[in-house]
């Protein structure tokens, strides 16, 4: 997949965020930021037939479940530390 989209820019913030972030919760802890997808590479996915993409999709981009599954196959995605 990595031919087919060019992500390397999403994986670099990723990976800045990371070391700023820490878990990802605002001083209130009432939000978290937990990733930052490349919306390119979740459509490849879903054009693949990527299961999981297409149910996450297809869910208005609400199940969690479907979401855990691809971060934890797509590690770079995840801008902060700790459980999803």
């Amino acid at each position: 997949m990595r031919g087919l989209v060019d992500s390397d820019d999403t994986d670099a913030l990723n990976a800045i965020e990371r070391l700023y972030l820490g878990k990802g919760f605002t001083k209130k802890r009432t939000l978290r930021k937990v990733a930052n997808v490349d919306l390119d590479e979740l459509h490849v996915l879903a054009l693949m037939g990527d299961k999981d993409a297409l149910d996450f999709m297809a869910s208005g981009h609400s199940d969690q479940r479907a979401f855990r599954r691809l971060l934890a196959r797509n590690p770079q995605w995840r801008c902060s530390e700790g459980r999803v």
